[in-house]
């Protein structure tokens, strides 16, 4: 049997794009680590979230957020505010328009999300996400000994 990590884990990308977000992201013209964006900012609305916040979440470089935030912004539906005591540092906010959005995706998301695991042990839960976190270490690894 010819298994394939990376094409697995790609299979199952494009699967949750289309299905979990596909109709409402294509809606709006956003791309997925820009809906990503959007959905952080509404879990931390009540936070004083910057560009570095969503870089450590999302695990992206400053240049790929910069842009997405760029592209969002254009579109009216985050704002960059100074902050009060360094106007130096921005910070990001939903625009009104995209609350009612964001939250509408937010519910969508933790649905679809106890759908695909449905009928899945907790113990074998446990283990997908244990893979899971040995392999974004060996990734992470990986790209740290070629940056050398």
């Amino acid at each position: 049997m010819n298994r394939s990590v990376i094409k697995t884990i790609s299979h199952l990308d494009h699967c949750i794009r289309c299905h979990a977000y596909g109709e409402e992201i294509d809606r709006r013209a956003l791309n997925f680590t820009q809906f990503q964006i959007l959905i952080y900012l509404l879990k931390n609305e009540d936070k004083d979230v910057c560009q570095k916040d969503l870089e450590d979440e999302i695990h992206l470089k400053k240049a790929s957020i910069t842009a997405n935030l760029d592209v969002l912004e254009g579109k009216d539906l985050i704002r960059r505010e100074p902050g009060k005591s360094d106007r130096r540092k921005k910070f990001l906010k939903l625009s009104e328009k995209t609350k009612s959005f964001a939250r509408l995706m937010e519910e969508k998301e933790k649905n679809y999300d106890q759908k695909i695991i449905a009928g899945i042990p907790e113990e074998e839960l446990d283990v997908f996400f244990r893979v899971c976190g040995m392999i974004g270490k060996n990734i992470m690894e990986d790209e740290n000994e070629t940056d050398l």
